[in-house]
């Protein structure tokens, strides 16, 4: 599985780089919106963890590009964000993400937000 870490908190890309490895993955790592953005368009990854937080471009903006270009291959999309209050789910799946990850999570929350990314 192709996995793309967007996550501008050190600490946090270091603990989900960490969990996806425990999972047999080795996943790419981006601090920023415009990072991911390239790196989506130019590799076909599997899943796109994203936080909705990133400087230079929000993972929702992000999300709305990667939408909104023709492409044979689209990745899903977890929005990773510590933005946990009632309709943030709904609104990010909204703007075409697959998944929600709310922060703090632990590897069977990543887990299960993996599977659910991949079924949609």
């Amino acid at each position: 599985m192709r996995v793309l870490v967007a996550e501008d908190e050190p600490s946090h890309r270091y603990l989900i780089q960490r969990y996806l490895e425990r999972l047999g993955i080795e996943p790419d790592l981006v601090e920023t919106g415009p990072e991911a953005l390239k790196r989506i368009e130019s590799t076909d990854y599997d899943v796109v963890l994203l936080d909705v937080g990133l400087p230079g471009m929000t993972g929702v903006e992000v999300t709305e590009q990667v939408r909104s270009r023709p492409r044979s291959c689209q990745p899903r999309i977890v929005a990773a964000t510590a933005q946990a209050i009632e309709g943030d789910r709904e609104r990010f799946l909204d703007a075409g993400m697959d998944g929600y990850l709310p922060k703090p999570f632990n590897l069977s929350d990543l887990v299960g937000a993996l599977r659910s990314a991949m079924r949609r």
